[in-house]
């Protein structure tokens, strides 16, 4: 390659290495892959005042992408009143208003900073509840030491052990006290046993939260051996269905009316790992996640004081989810924590617009249609956007009546962005990591190397020179085998023959 200094001399001096191709009459060069296009911008607005409020406060205070402020806001809008209400389809099912959402972003995106901002009024929430639980088990110790105290006596009063004597001592004592609840609202990365457990002892509305989702999608409960078994858990709790759970030493278990929603953050390379395994997907996790993956803006945050508006836009959010999470939920008559949510129905207006809205969906889902990359999720769109709009309707009013046509509006316009989203990913695909080597091999051709003062020719590397000097994920001889093998696959490179001197070194295998 030519001597030539500056970034855009060094990448047109590369490409012209190859200009031989036209001249030979070859193929030129082939992208390595093919380019992830713009997303579209988030529908912020459609979120309503108080959310759309709060997340454009987050965003203007810690510069983390708007997409991924708008994730967190919802898991936690949709935590707040899941408990609540479920909403009425026109098909007259009641589903639940738990959202599964997935944020994808690379580290240093401010993922975690975003989901503190916006989090305050859970994280209040579960410490007035540790509060709360102190004194609650002191009393309940109390009780079940009355109760034990009490049985015994009733046991006592039969003459001569008299079976029915003793049965009603024992009935007139009554039933064990409960114990309390556990506090914990929210978890990183459990197992999907670890949270059937917990269900049975803790709040019955719950909220898997994990700003690290590589430690739950690599986790045991994620493995070879249980992906299947959590997948299906995972979905059937989304689907609100009851928790069935069988063991040696618990005997059986079922768990009614139990709520979860769930908010992963993954960075690119697990997400695309995770939502390329086939396993999953034809389970159907993956039809009830709701994905965003904004394009970073490090590098352009650069220090700026917040608007005035944006932190009390924060304490307003905050304020709501707080008043919604220690807002007592319904539960069946007799029991401590089965949820008994109330019905929340759609006008006729709203009903016409949810029915034609999937009717358009569905003709799009055909052999031709456009939505067949992402066939499973436009399934379930239709119930991801009523999802969507309940939980903005009720977090505005916690007692609204009916989803009403402007509401539903909203909450289709965000299903559609999320499954536009999905469409766009689904358009690249998972990028295997041999082509992600060679991309970034050829940067470094490009650039860094052509620049070199110990360089004669440009055009010319050996092996060594890429992993002793290339970048830090080439840095070893079978790695830059492998990035090399693509670059002279797609056409980006060629193997010398004869021996040739690079850096003043000999070489018998030397690329251009």
């Amino acid at each position: 390659m030519p001597r030539s200094y500056g970034a855009a001399a060094a990448a047109t001096a590369f490409e012209a290495a190859f200009s031989n191709a036209e001249v030979l009459g070859q193929e030129p060069p082939r992208p390595l892959r093919r380019e992830l296009r713009e997303a579209e911008p988030y529908p912020v607005e459609a979120l309503g005042g108080v959310i759309s409020g709060a997340v454009k406060g987050a965003h203007d205070i810690i510069q983390a992408p708007l997409e991924i402020c708008a994730q967190s806001a919802l898991s936690h809008a949709a935590l707040a009143v899941q408990a609540h209400a479920n909403v009425v389809l026109p098909t007259g099912h009641g589903r639940p208003l738990s959202l599964f959402l997935l944020s994808v972003a690379s580290s240093g995106d401010r993922k975690s900073a975003a989901d503190k901002e916006l989090g305050w009024g859970l994280a209040k929430h579960e410490r007035n509840l540790a509060d709360v639980l102190v004194q609650a088990k002191a009393e309940y110790q109390n009780d079940k030491e009355a109760f034990e105290a009490a049985r015994a006596v009733a046991k006592s009063k039969g003459k001569d052990g008299g079976r029915n004597e003793i049965a009603t001592a024992l009935e007139a004592v009554g039933n064990p006290p409960n114990p309390p609840l556990d506090a914990v609202v929210s978890f990183p990365e459990p197992t999907l046993e670890g949270l059937h457990k917990y269900l049975a002892i803790g709040q019955p509305s719950m909220g898997l939260f994990s700003d690290e989702g590589g430690m739950f999608v690599g986790g045991v409960g994620m493995s070879k051996e249980n992906v299947l078994k959590s997948a299906a858990g995972f979905s059937q709790l989304w689907d609100g269905a009851p928790v069935k759970r069988l063991r040696s030493l618990d005997g059986a278990t079922v768990l009614y009316s139990r709520r979860v929603s769930l908010h992963l953050m993954l960075q690119p390379e697990a997400a695309a790992r995770w939502l390329a395994d086939e396993t999953l997907r034809d389970q159907g996790l993956f039809s009830r996640l709701l994905v965003a993956a904004p394009r970073s803006i490090a590098g352009t945050r650069l220090f700026r004081e917040p608007s005035a508006d944006a932190r009390p836009n924060l304490v307003v959010f905050g304020s709501r989810v707080l008043s919604a999470l220690e807002r007592k939920p319904r539960v069946v008559e007799g029991t401590v924590a089965e949820l008994d949510p109330r019905d929340l129905p759609m006008t006729a207006e709203a009903q016409a617009m949810w029915r034609d809205f999937a009717d358009a969906l569905e003709r799009q889902l055909g052999p031709r249609g456009n939505l067949r990359p992402v066939q499973g999720l436009a399934n379930k769109i239709p119930e991801h956007a009523a999802r969507l709009a309940a939980v903005l309707a009720l977090f505005e009013d916690l007692d609204v009546p009916e989803l009403d046509r402007e509401t539903l509006a909203r909450g289709i316009k965000l299903a559609q962005w999320y499954l536009g989203e999905a469409l766009r990913l689904a358009e690249v695909g998972y990028i295997p990591e041999d082509v992600k080597l060679a991309e970034a091999a050829l940067e470094w051709l490009r650039g860094e190397w052509s620049l070199r003062d110990d360089v004669s020719d440009g055009r010319l590397f050996s092996l060594p020179d890429l992993y002793q000097l290339g970048p830090n994920s080439i840095r070893h001889q079978e790695v830059a085998s492998r990035a090399v093998a693509v670059l002279i696959e797609d056409g980006w490179g060629v193997m010398v023959e004869g021996t040739h001197k690079v850096r003043g070194v000999p070489w018998r295998e030397v690329f251009s």
